[in-house]
């Protein structure tokens, strides 16, 4: 009760207790012909300070929203060529018409700079000239800098806090997400500038019936015709070195075209070009068909730090994408894309687990080699306009890969070979077509997929569970799992004055089903093992659902009710060893949203839910499974059923005349569910899970936090944000009840500055905290700092020499360690009146050999050790057209 009267509070809180005002009107020349592009401020007379601002449309028309608490306002206009004109009034909406006289202007010698940033309507448009520094190549180079947008390390794109759903070019999705391989490689100098579509409706048709609150980027191109891209050729020595890049770029009004060709083993990770990073519509699916492996090797963790400094690869990468605009609104786009990547792994990993009466420490030695393979076709058919929509996605993808490890564990040999193939296809379709006044749409989606894949571990481990005896020379584990799913939906859509009513009706199937077994060697044959050591089991799943959407949009209000209700059937069983289980139950799981901006810089939002959430068939299975060396589970239990309770609140500012951005958001959940896992932790650190039928908690929260300002004057970014996230959770460790708590604190600050000509700064400063405690036994926190400092000199034209610098310091459970610092050089230069550039690149200048960092999981600490690439040199050609 308590925690729904604060969500309520949180919710109703912001919202203002006086009505909006709206100023209107036009902005004319003295004739009457409308000036668009008008800047209209509205300042507060006491402080005059802007408290909402707008720009006339092509017709001269603008509508401006105000909610500060005043008596009178100044409403002043201004635009290039024309007078200064402004106007006292009460605070009352009112229509106002604005006549500007012409003003010629004597100009000597006037350097003129864009605005860095500008907006139309939901549109911010972000200047490249006036962010573009000497040594920029690359689109990514600039949209990193954006004030309010943040790059993250796998190339996703955020705005305020969120990932954007949309990356266009031009008005064009070529890529359909995977948008780091054209924010990689197009050319600066091909862009004028970089638009951020907040509210973005992908679906024309739903533009002004369905709001969204995510945000879209656009690459505006300077020319209606860009032919762009590079080839770079590179070749290094300690060891022998190669980096190729082949990336040809055409764009058109009807036509674009990305290739790309590339292949290195300087621990450039080329899969990350391929990899989807922006948020698609799925249906509300329940699974997708992204690759799993039901069978693992133990991996060394990703670390947080650059991948050229550990990864140690062989990798080739192979993509073709291009879109072709068709008669009758139509086009087509074909995305395909080959990788084939060997990599190796060295490393150490301690782990220390805390069973709440006493710690197990565990320590690792290993060597991986990965040998990931992977081919993925997408056609994409799509017709989007105000009056009709249809979509049509088919998509296969088929991974090839195998792994095989060497590890010790506590100085005990071990070897390990993995098969994890993985293969699937699917069709997505969407229909919306009018029918009377209202819209109906018609959603399908359809896939299969398949996974062979097989684990052998030799010593074989928990041998005492799986023979009865002390030792096993080998063990090998088979799964064998296929799937079968489908959801399919119709929809209507119909506006009556503020609102939007969405209600839908739809069914979703999903057949699966799972074998696996264990092998054990016997002479030269093998052996099958059964009973408990197998699994046989058939998985299907059917739910029709019903819902209701409710959308209500007023001025700065937007509301949304969303209730679906659904009858979830679910029939269980493995034949092999007598064990079934029914489940039928209707769930109902209302969300409700808000939105409210204060004005033209000030929003705030809110959300509350209720889901019910039911386990998956990973979740389930009556036989033993060995997941990895040290991991065997059993989960013979009725299925996983949880119930969540959610509330979120946050603010958005954005004032682009300011060019300061920032947001601040917290969620808190609670939780419950009707299984409890356990986890008994042998001496060697070896883990059996089980589960138990056994109600529990659970509850969380996250803060998040973002802040950025944007100094034209001299050229200077600042961003600053934290992210704090805990939660608290009961589990069963080694058969004792414990209440497992863990926390963790993010803060981070960015600057970056060109306002010189011969000098550019980077640095970034981040902290990583994590502490937890078990059963009331608090555990000491570990602590890792990075700062990052780029100097980028440019000591004359067309020459550039860029130092970064990264440095550790680490302090894990307590225990401070070496402090590590890595040093990377660049030169670089243009030849004169060509578009060849030569690069001289010297990495781990000190030949650092090793980094440490640190992580938690549940109720363990865990200390990685990476054994890094050695110092090396890497000289290389570039041609850019």
């Amino acid at each position: 009760m308590r925690l729904g009267l604060l969500f309520i509070f949180l919710v109703w809180a912001p919202a203002p207790s006086w009505a909006q005002v709206i100023f209107s009107g036009q902005v004319q020349q003295m004739d009457g012909e409308a000036i668009p592009g008008a800047s209209i401020t509205i300042h507060d007379l006491r402080s005059s300070k802007i408290v909402a601002f707008g720009i006339s449309e092509k017709s001269g028309a603008y509508s401006i929203p105000c909610n500060e608490r005043v008596d009178s306002v100044l409403i002043r206009v201004r635009t290039l060529g024309y007078t200064l004109e402004e106007k006292r009034v009460a605070n009352i909406s009112q229509v106002t018409i604005f006549r500007l006289s012409e003003e010629s202007i004597a100009l000597r010698e006037v350097a003129v700079r864009p605005d860095p940033i500008t907006r139309h309507g939901d549109t911010l448009s972000y200047s490249v000239d006036a962010f573009k520094s000497k040594g920029d190549r690359v689109i990514s180079d600039i949209v990193g800098k954006l004030p309010g947008v943040e790059v993250r390390g796998d190339g996703q794109i955020l705005y305020q806090g969120n990932p954007i759903n949309k990356y266009y070019i031009d008005g064009l999705d070529l890529l359909g997400g995977k948008y780091k391989l054209a924010n990689d490689n197009l050319a600066v100098d091909a862009v004028t500038s970089v638009e951020v579509l907040e509210n973005h409706q992908p679906i024309r048709m739903l533009d002004s019936l369905v709001f969204s609150d995510k945000a879209a980027i656009n690459i505006r191109l300077k020319k209606k015709v860009t032919t762009s891209g590079s080839a770079q050729v590179g070749a290094g020595v300690a060891p022998m070195l190669w980096n190729a890049n082949v990336t040809p770029m055409l764009f058109t009004k009807a036509n674009q075209f990305i290739g790309s060709y590339q292949s290195n083993n300087i621990g450039a990770d080329v899969a990350g070009q391929i990899k989807m990073l922006s948020s698609m519509s799925t249906m509300g699916r329940e699974n997708d068909d992204s690759k799993t492996d039901r069978v693992q090797l133990v991996p060394i963790a990703t670390p947080s730090f650059s991948n050229t400094r550990w990864l140690n690869n062989q990798a080739h990468l192979g993509s073709l994408n291009y879109l072709k605009k068709m008669g009758r609104d139509y086009q087509i786009r074909i995305n395909s894309s080959y990788l084939n990547d060997i990599q190796k792994q060295r490393g150490n990993t301690e782990t220390v687990y805390y069973t709440g009466v006493d710690t197990v420490a565990l320590f690792e030695e290993k060597y991986n080699r990965l040998y990931n393979e992977s081919l993925e076709v997408t056609v994409n058919l799509e017709r989007n306009t105000k009056n009709k929509y249809l979509k049509n996605v088919l998509a296969g993808k088929g991974y090839w890969d195998k792994q095989t490890g060497i590890l010790s564990r506590n100085h005990v040999p071990l070897e390990q070979m993995l098969r994890n193939p993985y293969f699937t296809i699917s069709n997505t379709l969407s229909n919306i077509f009018k029918v009377g006044k209202q819209l109906m749409t018609f959603e399908s989606y359809t896939s299969l997929n398949r996974l062979p894949q097989s684990l052998a571990v030799t010593p074989g481990p928990f041998s005492n569970l799986i023979a009865h005896t002390d030792s096993l020379e080998s063990i090998k584990q088979h799964v064998n799992q296929r799937a079968f799913y489908t959801n399919n939906a119709l929809s209507f859509t119909r506006g009556v004055g503020f609102f939007t009513f969405m209600p839908k009706i739809g069914f979703q199937l999903e057949q699966q089903k799972m074998n696996s077994y264990f092998e054990l060697p016997h002479g030269e044959e093998e052996v099958v093992l059964g009973g408990e050591l197998e699994n046989d089991l058939n998985w299907l799943k059917m739910k029709p659902y019903g819902e209701l959407k409710i959308q209500w949009k007023k001025e700065s209000w937007r509301l949304g009710l969303d209730s679906p209700i659904s009858y979830n059937i679910f029939k269980i069983e493995d034949q092999a060893l007598g064990r079934n289980e029914n489940l039928n139950k209707l769930v109902f799981e209302p969300r409700f949203t808000l939105r409210y901006e204060l004005n033209s810089f000030l929003a705030v939002h809110a959300a509350m839910g209720f889901k019910n959430q039911f386990g998956e068939m990973e979740d389930i299975h009556y036989g033993y499974l060995l997941k990895n060396y040290r991991n065997i589970q059993l989960r013979d239990v009725p299925l996983q059923q949880s119930k969540v309770w959610s509330g979120s609140t946050g603010v958005q500012y954005r004032n682009p005349l300011s060019a300061i951005f920032g947001s601040v958001s917290v969620l808190g959940n609670y939780g419950s569910r009707n299984l409890m896992y356990g986890s008994t932790v042998s001496d060697e650190g070896s883990i059996a899970y089980t589960a138990q039928a056994l109600e529990n908690t659970t509850y969380g929260g996250l803060l998040t936090s973002n802040f950025g300002k944007y100094f034209a004057d001299v050229k200077t970014n600042i961003a600053a944000g934290a992210t704090v996230n805990w939660n608290t959770s009961q589990q069963l460790i080694n058969g004792a009840l414990s209440q497992v708590v863990n926390r963790s604190t993010s803060p981070f600050v960015r600057i970056n500055t060109n306002f010189n000509k011969l000098i550019d700064f980077d640095y970034s400063y981040k902290l990583n905290a994590f502490g937890n405690s078990v059963a009331g036994n608090k555990n000491k926190a570990t602590v890792q700092q990075i700062d990052n400092l780029k100097i980028s000199i440019y000591p004359f034209t067309g020459a550039y020499i860029t130092i970064q610098n990264d440095y550790y310091r680490n302090n894990f459970g307590g225990a401070t360690q070496r402090n590590q610092i890595f040093t990377d050089v660049a030169l670089r230069y243009k030849i004169a009146n060509s578009r060849i550039e030569l690069q001289l690149n010297w990495n781990n200048v000190w030949n650092t050999t090793s980094l440490s960092t640190m992580s938690t999981n549940s109720f363990s600490y865990i200390r990685s050790e990476y054994f890094l690439r050695p110092t090396q040199v890497l000289a290389s050609v570039k041609f850019g057209w």
